[in-house]
């Protein structure tokens, strides 16, 4: 069983590590979450080195399956460093229930000596300084929804960028939707 496995080649390595980072970059925003974009990179792994595998040797190819996913779910782990978004309509600080059901995931993994940076963004339709308000308004949502949660007070820290760093440039209403958002980061200090 062990003899089959050099057979698979760095070509197959290759793509299972581009499989895995494809489908990087998670939202909020839509029924779309964290867990669905690392699951999607670790089946995409998985199929991208499994399939090789077993047209090589069938017993193989279930291992070479979960090593698959294992190194699609670490790219894409790598590809977000760690950073999660979600997004904001026009001129809105409210999170959805949607979003609330992901903050609770990331106030559930918080372990102590973590913590949380929350960046507010806007698109560039506002004046700058209403801009910077909102913006600080998206991160203090994200906060006071965490502090509830039971993540302590000194664990988040909370920025504001206003419309300075876009993540997408402003010319379309579909990039500008992209832009309304929250960064959040989690940063373990050990």
């Amino acid at each position: 069983m062990m003899k089959q496995l050099p057979r698979v080649s760095a070509v197959v390595l290759i793509l299972t590590l581009l499989a895995g980072c494809a489908s990087s970059g998670f939202s909020t925003s839509s029924s779309h979450s964290k867990a669905d974009d690392w699951t999607l990179c670790a089946a995409k792994g998985g199929f991208a080195l499994g399939i090789p595998a077993a047209v090589f040797d069938l017993a193989t190819g279930g291992v070479a399956f979960i090593a698959g996913a294992l190194f699609g779910g670490v790219a894409c782990a790598a590809a977000d460093n760690g950073m999660a978004v979600v997004n904001f309509p026009l001129d809105s600080a409210a999170l959805s229930k949607q979003q609330k059901e992901f903050l609770n995931t990331v106030a559930s993994e918080l372990k102590p000596g973590m913590t949380v940076e929350v960046t507010g963004h806007t698109c560039d339709l506002g004046s700058q300084g209403y801009n910077q308000s909102l913006s600080l308004k998206r991160a203090a949502a994200v906060k006071a929804y965490l502090m509830k949660k039971g993540v302590k007070k000194h664990q988040i820290k909370t920025f504001a960028k206003g419309e300075t760093m876009p993540a997408v440039d402003n010319t379309t209403e579909e990039n500008r939707s992209k832009n309304r958002r929250a960064e959040i980061r989690i940063v373990d200090k050990k």
